[in-house]
């Protein structure tokens, strides 16, 4: 294992400064990540309208953005809880004092927290928070040690009847070839995890799924997973001829809405083979 996740993070903010390239595809273009953030932004708003009934009952909802990087997820749940009429107090966490610097600067309302995922007291922030979000940080955890503290503080952090919202590659179909990495040699920054393993980690910390979403498909982030050998080798193919297009802005740009239409089919029929969001409820059931 050759990838280091404190050094890594902290150079990625200082080189793409707020963009998101810095916490997407770094090696592909910023319209392109816009692309896909688009399509995960749809999915993330549709989740938060079933929930907005739950939400609602709150005087003050309490936030937490966990790994919260260029501040984009921050603020654009900021934005939708105004625009439905519901008063959120924001805090964000995050391991890179660079990233937490950029955010307080863009978004000075929200309270910044740095902590180390890997060492941070998972009881540090117990029962604190009604919603508690973590986008693309737990699977870049990868020692497994390590990802089971983040995964319980997230949990802990959510109140009785809060929710944890966990955005990430995550293992559900028949066919991948992620459980034969060779560790000591694996050069990812991150890991996907199997759905039965939040499932079971989180159901012991009073925590219970109860949605789950194709977040983006595999046109805009990449598959990890098939039903078959056969489906699995096809999207891959389709994601690296894609990637020829997406390395220059101008190419993602004149495509961009074609491809976003191809990605909401393809979610829609649960065809996505990508990220995932999952739902998750704390004792009310």
């Amino acid at each position: 294992m050759k990838y280091d996740n404190e050094p890594y993070w902290v150079r990625m903010h200082q080189r793409h400064a707020g963009r998101l390239r810095g916490v997407g595809h770094s090696s592909l273009s910023e319209e392109f990540n816009k692309l896909k953030y688009a399509s995960e932004s749809g999915t993330f708003v549709d989740v938060l309208q079933g929930l907005k009934s739950q939400l609602s009952e709150k005087a003050k909802l309490s936030v937490m953005d966990i790994g919260a990087g260029t501040g984009y997820w921050t603020d654009l749940l900021s934005d939708w809880c105004r625009e439905e009429g519901l008063n959120a107090e924001m805090s964000v966490l995050d391991l890179s004092l660079d990233a937490l610097k950029s955010i307080q600067a863009s978004y000075p309302w929200a309270k910044v927290i740095q902590e180390d995922l890997r060492s941070v007291d998972v009881s540090l922030l117990s029962n604190a928070f009604d919603l508690v979000m973590s986008f693309y940080c737990l699977h870049h955890l990868v020692r497994i040690k390590d990802f089971l503290n983040g995964l319980a503080f997230s949990a802990k952090s959510v109140r009785n009847g809060g929710f944890l919202l966990i955005m990430d590659p995550i293992l559900t179909k028949p066919f991948t070839y992620l459980d034969t990495v060779d560790f000591r040699s694996f050069e990812g920054n991150g890991i996907p995890r199997h759905l039965y393993l939040l499932d079971d980690v989180l159901s012991k910390g009073g925590l219970r799924r109860v949605a789950m979403r194709p977040a983006v498909s595999f046109m805009l982030n990449g598959n990890i997973e098939g039903d078959s050998r056969t489906s699995f080798l096809i999207c891959n193919a389709i994601w690296r001829v894609m990637q020829i297009f997406y390395r220059r802005s101008t190419w993602a740009n004149r495509i961009g809405k074609i491809v976003l239409s191809l990605d909401s089919v393809l979610k829609n029929a649960n065809l996505g083979f990508s990220s995932s969001l999952c739902v998750y409820q704390k004792g009310r059931f």
